[in-house]
């Protein structure tokens, strides 16, 4: 055998050598990084929150998972009517959040916290819209008015800034037409 062909040889066989060590270390490399991430995964603590049945559906939405498990957030939720959460504060149970329905449940919540001496925080992260129920001959009288327009049957847009003056005009329903 040729000098040169030995040489190629060699060479051929410390450039497999290096490519093995260079994918076995890079290997290594993001075997450990993923047992890191497990690892800080499994150590956070759960964050352990009262929800209401409206938003159950939140905290089970892939994408929200999606962004909790990136941001290692494990959260552990159960769900309770948004009238009994405050009485979950007075019963010394010691949640690290409440996710009520609506601001009147958040209100009772942070009363009960104020009361029971646990610093309590409220904010609104979202802002859904409202949905007034009544009965037909009600919404009619809405319709004539001016106060709801029927959009299809059954639904009607109601005007909100009109109802509220008359709210605040303090109409009663004898002040209507068709009342």
């Amino acid at each position: 055998m040729s000098r040169t062909i030995r040489i190629l040889i060699t060479l051929v066989l410390l450039g497999a050598f290096a490519a093995a060590l260079y994918f076995s270390l890079r290997e290594r490399k993001q075997d450990a990084a993923r047992e890191q991430e497990a690892a800080e995964v499994a150590s956070a603590v759960a964050l352990k929150g009262v929800i209401s049945l409206d938003v159950e559906a939140f905290f089970k939405d892939e994408r929200v998972l999606k962004v909790l498990a990136a941001h290692k957030l494990p959260v552990q939720v159960t769900r309770v009517g948004s009238r009994e959460m405050a009485q979950k504060v007075a019963a010394g149970e010691k949640p690290d959040f409440f996710f009520p329905s609506g601001v009147v449940a958040a209100n009772q919540i942070v009363d009960e916290a104020r009361r029971a001496n646990i610093p309590a925080a409220q904010s609104s992260p979202f802002h859904t819209p409202m949905v007034i129920a009544s009965w037909e001959p009600v919404a009619g009288i809405l319709v004539a008015n001016g106060l709801a327009t029927r959009m299809q049957p059954k639904v009607y847009g109601v005007d909100m800034a009109r109802l509220t003056e008359a709210m605040l005009a303090k109409k009663r329903w004898k002040d209507f037409k068709d009342a």
